[in-house]
């Protein structure tokens, strides 16, 4: 008979030759909806998928993802400063999809952000 009010926690390691790609997917794996109670499945999710994306982030420095808001783009903006200009970076003009976005601060500060 399981015992049905008794969790087990887990660890897990991974080594991955793409970790980039695992932290996009197989890490979901360890999503666990039922691991805090009081907060919504809609918060658990945004928050695990926020610090998937922050991983990714330490792997490849300042980059944001694909599909990017303003939100994202202001996480990397001084306090105080705006962003004047945004450009997508591409990888060789044959390419017709961007690898990054460039911003111009107010301060004329360029920051290179790479997309994920």
């Amino acid at each position: 008979m399981i015992n049905s009010t008794r969790r087990t926690f887990v660890d897990f390691s991974v080594g991955a030759a793409n970790p980039k790609k695992f932290y996009q997917t197989d890490a979901w794996g360890g999503f666990d909806p039922k691991n805090d109670q009081g907060r919504s499945y809609q918060e658990m999710s945004e928050s695990y998928r926020e610090s998937c994306d922050r991983e990714i982030r330490n792997l490849i420095g300042n980059a944001v993802p694909k599909n990017f808001s303003w939100n994202d783009l202001l996480r990397f903006v001084p306090e105080g400063e705006q962003i004047i200009a945004a450009t997508p970076e591409y990888k060789s003009r044959r390419k017709h999809m961007p690898v990054g976005v460039i911003l111009l601060l107010s301060n004329d500060e360029m920051l290179r952000l790479s997309l994920f």
